[in-house]
C-alpha cells in the first residue's frame, strides 16, 4: 500500500480551511451588528458582540456608526447604549460635524462626555471641553476616566520632550485650566492630572504668554479676599528664547514678590532638561538677589534627596529613648533646617548645577522609596519607644497640614514621616496596634488625620502610606477601610500601596464583607475586580463562615452574565487605543471557581455518579 501520509495531511488542511470559512460566513459582520442595534436596542446579545469587538480590536467612529448612534440618541436610547461609548474612538473627518453637534446640542452626560473625548483626541484640548474632561477624571467608568487622564497626561510618565504648544492651544484654554486648578476645589488625584497638562507644554508664543499674565493678574484681583494663592508662573518647564525674554521682562516690571517666587520654581524646573543656560540662571540670580524674599511663601528648600532625608531622620530618631521629651522634635526639625536645607535668600548665591540639584531634591520622588526604607530598617530593631515617638511626631505634622496652601518644606517633611512610620508598621504592625489600642491614645483623632492625608495630601507617597497606616489599625467602623479603598483604587500611582495595606487589615471578615458588598454600586470594573480578589482571599484562607461565603457566591453568580460585567478590566490608558486585558465577567468567574473549590468539584462528581446509577 503506497504511503498516503502527505496526501492525508493536505486533505486535513483543506477540511480545516473549509470549516474556518463556514464559521466566518456564519459570523455577523460589525456593520450588521450596528444595524441590528438600530432594530432592537434591548438585545443584550447584540450589544455583547459589539463589546467583544471593542475588547479585542478597535471600534472606529465611521460615518455609518455615527449615523446609527445619532439616530438612537435622538430616540432617547443613549442610556441603553452608553456601555458601548468607552470603546468608540478615532472619528473620521467626515463625522466630526456630527460629534461637534453632540457636544453643543445635547445635555445628556453620556453623549456629551463621549463627544468631548472624541473631539479632544482628534485634535487637542479646547476651552469649552475643559469642564467636561475634568469631570470625567472623577468618573467611576474606568475607560472614560483613563481617556480623560491621557488628555492631561499621566503623572508617572517621564516627560523629556514637549508634545504640546501654547501657540496651538491658545490662551483661553490655558486660562480655563488655570482657573479650574486655582479657583475650584478638586481632590489631589484630580488636581495632579490637571496640573500634569503643563509637564510637556512648550511655551513658544510671547503674545499668548503676555495675555495670560494679564488675565492671571485680573484673576488675582477677583480672588484677593480668598486665602488661596493664584499660581501660574510655577508650571513652566519647556520654553524657547523668546519666552525667556518675556519672563525676564515680566519679572523686572512686576512689583508682586509672588510672581518672582513662582518664576523661581519654574526656573528650577527648567534646569532639569537644560531648558535654560548657565548665563540665564546668572541673569535671574541677579534679580533674585535684590528681591525681597521675606515676602516669599517658601523660606526653606531641601538639599538632600528623599532617601538621604530618611537616613538623616533615622540616624537622629532611632537613638531617642525618652517618650516624654516634648522638645526633641522641635530640636530635630531645627537640625534638619540647619544641616540639610538652604534658605531662600541664599539661592541666588548658588550655581547652575547646585540649583539643578536643589530642584530635584524638592520636586521629584525616588522610585521604590518604600522598599528602600524597608531595606534600611533590615538591621534595626523597632522598639515601642521608637514607634511611640514617631507616631507623636507624625500626629504633629498631620495636625499642622494646610492642604495645597502648605509650604513645600512642610509637605515633604510630612510625607517623609508618613513613609518612615509606614515602613516601621510594615516591619512590626503588632507594636503599632498596641500603641493605637492603648486607652490613653486618641485613635479617633489619628483616623481623622490619616483620612485627611489620604484624601487631601498632594503627594501620592503620602496618600499611599496613609492608607497603609489606616489598614494596620484596629477599626471599629469597617467603613473607614471601605471608604479608603474607594479613594485609593481611583489612583494608578498609589495602587501598590493597596497591595501592601490590605494584608494588614484586622477586621472581622464576615462584617467587612457586608460593607464591601454595599460599596459595589459603582461603574468601576477595576474596583469590583479588586474587591473580588479580597473575597477570594477571605474564603481561601478560611477567614469567613458559611454565611459570608454564601453571600459572596450569591453576588458573583448574580453578576456573571450581567451586561455590566462585560466591561474590561485594566489599569491604564497609554494611547488612543485602550489596551484592554480581560473582562470583569471572566475575572468574577475565576473568583467563583476558586471560591467553590473542592466543594464544587465534589458536587459535580456526585452528580456524575448519580447519573451513572
Amino acid at each position: 500500500i503506497p504511503d498516503y501520509t502527505e496526501l492525508q495531511g493536505l486533505f486535513l488542511l483543506f477540511a480545516q480551511l473549509n470549516d474556518t470559512k463556514l464559521i466566518i460566513n456564519k459570523t455577523e459582520s460589525t456593520d450588521q451588528l450596528w444595524i441590528n442595534l438600530v432594530k432592537d436596542t434591548d438585545n443584550q446579545s447584540n450589544i455583547e458582540k459589539i463589546l467583544n469587538i471593542g475588547l479585542h480590536n478597535e471600534i472606529f467612529l465611521t460615518p455609518q456608526v455615527a449615523i446609527i448612534l445619532d439616530e438612537l440618541v435622538n430616540k432617547g436610547k443613549e442610556d441603553t447604549i452608553s456601555i458601548l461609548f468607552p470603546c468608540i474612538i478615532k472619528p473620521s473627518n467626515e463625522v466630526l460635524p456630527i460629534v461637534q453637534r453632540w457636544f453643543t446640542q445635547y445635555n445628556n452626560n453620556h453623549i456629551k462626555n463621549l463627544s468631548a473625548l472624541l473631539l479632544t483626541e482628534a485634535k487637542h484640548v479646547f476651552e469649552p471641553a475643559i469642564d467636561t474632561i475634568i469631570h470625567l477624571l472623577k468618573s467611576d467608568n474606568d475607560q472614560m476616566r483613563y481617556r480623560a487622564q491621557r488628555i492631561f497626561q499621566h503623572p508617572e510618565r517621564d516627560v523629556k520632550e514637549p508634545s504640546k504648544r501654547i501657540s496651538v492651544i491658545g490662551e483661553k484654554t490655558l486660562m480655563k485650566i488655570v482657573e479650574n486648578v486655582q479657583v475650584k476645589e478638586h481632590l489631589p488625584r484630580v488636581r495632579a492630572y490637571v496640573l500634569s497638562f503643563f509637564y510637556d507644554l512648550l511655551w513658544d508664543d510671547p503674545t499668548v504668554f503676555r495675555n495670560l499674565c494679564q488675565n492671571i493678574n485680573q484673576l488675582k484681583d477677583r480672588n484677593s479676599v480668598s486665602e488661596k494663592r493664584v499660581q501660574f508662573f510655577n508650571r513652566i518647564q519647556f520654553i524657547n528664547d523668546h519666552i525667556w525674554d518675556s519672563i525676564m521682562r515680566t519679572l523686572k516690571s512686576s512689583l508682586d514678590p509672588s510672581n518672582a517666587e513662582q518664576l523661581l520654581y519654574s526656573i528650577m524646573l527648567l534646569t532639569q532638561y537644560d531648558q535654560i543656560t548657565h548665563e540665564n540662571w546668572i541673569e535671574f540670580a541677579r534679580i533674585l538677589s535684590i528681591t525681597d524674599t521675606s515676602q516669599f511663601k517658601e523660606k526653606i528648600f531641601f538639599v538632600r534627596r528623599d532617601v538621604e532625608r530618611i537616613e538623616f531622620i533615622i540616624d537622629n530618631v532611632f537613638a531617642l529613648t525618652d517618650t516624654n521629651d516634648e522638645t526633641f522634635f522641635e530640636i530635630l526639625e531645627s537640625k534638619i533646617i540647619s544641616e540639610i536645607c538652604v534658605k531662600v535668600e541664599s539661592l541666588s548665591q548658588n550655581g547652575y548645577d547646585e540649583i539643578k540639584h536643589i530642584s530635584r531634591c524638592n520636586f521629584y520622588a525616588s522610585n521604590d522609596l518604600n522598599q528602600t526604607i524597608l531595606t534600611m530598617l533590615n538591621n534595626t530593631s523597632i522598639s515601642i519607644v521608637l514607634m511611640e515617638n514617631l507616631i507623636k511626631w507624625l500626629i504633629q505634622k498631620m495636625k499642622s497640614f494646610k492642604d495645597f496652601d502648605d509650604t513645600i518644606f512642610s509637605l515633604i517633611l510630612c510625607e517623609n514621616v508618613l513613609s518612615l512610620v509606614s515602613a516601621c508598621v510594615q516591619k512590626d504592625d503588632y507594636l503599632y496596634r498596641k500603641i493605637t489600642n492603648s486607652s490613653n491614645f486618641n485613635k479617633l483623632q489619628m483616623i481623622i488625620l490619616l483620612e485627611k492625608m489620604l484624601n487631601y495630601h498632594p503627594y501620592f507617597l503620602a496618600r499611599g502610606n496613609a492608607f497603609i497606616l489606616l489598614s494596620a489599625m484596629d477599626q471599629s467602623d469597617h467603613r473607614v477601610i471601605t471608604n479608603a479603598m474607594n479613594t485609593l483604587l481611583d489612583e494608578n500611582v498609589v495602587k501598590e500601596y493597596s497591595v501592601i495595606g490590605m494584608p494588614l487589615v484586622h477586621l472581622s471578615p464576615n462584617e467587612f464583607i457586608d460593607d464591601l458588598l454595599e460599596s459595589l454600586t459603582h461603574e468601576s470594573a477595576v474596583k469590583a475586580y479588586e474587591i473580588s480578589k479580597i473575597f477570594t482571599e477571605f474564603v481561601l484562607n478560611e477567614k469567613i463562615d458559611t454565611t459570608g461565603k454564601s453571600k459572596i457566591i450569591k453576588y458573583l453568580a448574580n453578576e456573571i452574565g450581567q451586561l455590566k460585567s462585560k466591561k474590561p478590566v485594566n489599569y491604564y490608558y497609554t494611547d488612543i487605543r485602550i489596551p484592554f486585558t480581560t473582562t470583569l465577567e471572566n475575572e468574577l468567574y475565576k473568583a467563583w471557581i476558586k471560591i467553590q473549590g473542592l466543594s464544587g468539584k465534589t458536587q459535580y462528581s456526585i452528580k456524575i455518579e448519580k447519573s451513572k446509577e
